[in-house]
């Protein structure tokens, strides 16, 4: 005998008021509100569109790069001259400019990019051509290819005046100081100078010049410009992209809500899959002016829907693929005000948290709290709707508040334990010969540095055995939970840490006094 398979169950369309209701169903599960009190009453879902243009804007880039010598580098196309280097460039860019050679590269990369360029408002898009490096080489200006300039001193005569004998070539005898007797017998005349009183000059050896001191008797000095090269190399390197400019058309025919929504959202946040973006290609028949402007059509569901939300009838907008909500109050600030204030009672300790932790919000708010997460866009991020900001913070400081009193006995006797043996330990390091010894021994840079690191090491493991009897704590009161490695430690914790950097400010003092006196 043959059975038939049962009938597969009625499965609702998924429209936008399907999503909100599965979604605020999910949010109100465990959190006090009874899912199927949710009720949609009316909707009225359509498909709008959004048109927009862009345009797309040819730019040929010349990026010139000067520099002394011969051409350098391999792959460049070199040129006899400057000015053939201008012409060639200038005639490459007007040529690009006239042809639409470039659209198809730059319409494909439209294509592939995922919103085929919505919003991309200034945007690039680089082209493989034209993309060429150009240069010519001419002799530098400055020096006429010889890779010097003259002298400014000589003016390129390679010597200048003696500057003792003053181009003379002789100098006052050095012997009799001009007065051409013999100093050692005034009646015979100088042997030197034979009583003429000159003497030829030490300096320039009767020349009367003396080479250049700033060319060194070359008569030029080296070309700055060339590098004494002798040469000036253009190098140009050219290349072009297409810049976008994206703007929406106006005289859009869409719902109120719809726009506020966009206003909410940014209407550039379309592609991050909220709508589904068409581009249209200009008419190969078009004239040319028009080829480069390109259609886009963003296409979204919006729906306004009326909801049946814990016995009130609301006003709820979606929008979007992802269905986002607007207009929703924030049910869950009511529906969990119970739990709210038992946590509020716990983070005062006046209570245990058990109570409070019935509603499945505080819950994740706990498991948040544990790993390190403890900001209200941690839970916001769990209930993007539903929970106020106002809320999540209040959620979230009671959290941790009652963390702290939950851990308030062993972070106690943690921040004790570790006071009484960082004091003993310092007292043991200064109060005994150890510290003589050690001054003894080492030299005052290297006895300073252990002076330095010696409250360091103990604030830092201090903090450190304190933290992780917090996590211990917390770990056997929520062995299922993710504890974060690294607890704070609250008050008491880092007012023993503030014990230990001033007892051992005072221990040193001590010592240091008795040494000093």
């Amino acid at each position: 005998m043959n059975s038939k398979e049962p009938p597969l169950p009625d499965t609702p369309p998924l429209t936008l008021a399907n999503q909100a209701l599965a979604r605020l169903r999910k949010y109100a599960e465990g959190n006090g509100v009874d899912p199927d009190s949710i009720q949609v009453v009316d909707s009225k879902e359509d498909l709008y569109s959004i048109q927009a243009q862009i345009r797309l804007v040819p730019e040929f880039n010349i990026q010139p790069n000067p520099y002394a010598g011969a051409v350098r580098g391999k792959g460049r196309r070199v040129l006899g001259s400057y000015a053939e280097l201008q012409e060639i460039v200038a005639r490459m860019k007007q040529t690009f400019l006239d042809s639409k050679d470039w659209m198809p590269e730059a319409i494909k990369d439209l294509q592939e990019s995922p919103g085929h360029g919505w919003g991309m408002e200034d945007a690039v898009i680089p082209l493989s051509n034209p993309k060429e490096t150009l240069a010519a080489t001419e002799n530098c200006p400055s020096c006429n290819g010889g890779g010097k300039l003259i002298c400014p001193q000589c003016q390129g005569q390679t010597t200048v005046i003696c500057s003792y004998c003053f181009g003379k070539g002789q100098e006052n005898c050095y012997h009799c100081f001009g007065r051409g007797e013999d100093p050692v017998n005034p009646q015979q005349p100088c042997p030197i100078c034979r009583g003429t009183r000159f003497a030829p000059c030490r300096y320039c050896q009767s020349r009367g010049q003396l080479p250049c001191p700033t060319c060194q008797g070359h008569g030029g000095t080296p070309c700055s410009d060339c590098h004494s090269t002798g040469l000036i190399t253009q190098e140009i390197a050219i290349s072009a992209h297409a810049k976008v400019e994206f703007h929406i058309l106006g005289n859009q025919d869409l719902p109120s809500g719809l726009l506020r929504s966009l206003d909410r959202l940014g209407i550039v946040n379309l592609v991050k899959g909220h709508g589904d973006i068409e581009l249209t290609l200009p008419d190969a028949k078009a004239p040319d002016a028009e080829k480069t402007t390109l259609q886009l059509q963003a296409k979204m569901p919006y729906a306004d829907i009326k909801m049946r939300l814990m016995d009130k009838l609301v006003m709820v907008a979606s929008f979007g693929k992802r269905g986002l909500l607007s207009g929703l109050p924030a049910f869950l600030d009511v529906s969990l005000r119970p739990w709210r204030e038992h946590l509020e009672r716990a983070a005062l300790g006046e209570e245990s948290l058990e109570k409070a932790l019935e509603a499945r919000a505080l819950r994740e708010a706990l498991m948040l709290a544990l790993d390190g997460k403890d900001k209200p866009n941690d839970l916001r991020r769990l209930y993007t709707i539903g929970l106020s900001q106002n809320a999540a913070q209040e959620i979230m400081r009671n959290i941790g508040l009652t963390l702290r009193h939950i851990t308030l006995q062993e972070r106690g006797i943690a921040a004790a334990l570790c006071f009484v043996l960082c004091v003993s330990l310092f007292a043991g390091l200064f109060f005994t010969p150890l510290f003589a010894s050690l001054a003894a021994s080492m030299s005052p840079k290297m006895l300073l540095l252990i002076e330095a690191l010696v409250p360091v090491a103990a604030v830092g493991l201090s903090w450190t055995v304190i933290s992780h009897a917090t996590r211990w704590v917390l770990q056997r009161k929520y062995p299922n939970a993710n504890v974060r490695l690294t607890q704070k430690i609250g008050k008491i914790g880092y007012g023993a840490l503030a014990g230990i950097v001033a007892a051992y400010g005072l221990i040193f003092a001590i010592v240091r006094g008795k040494l000093g006196g």
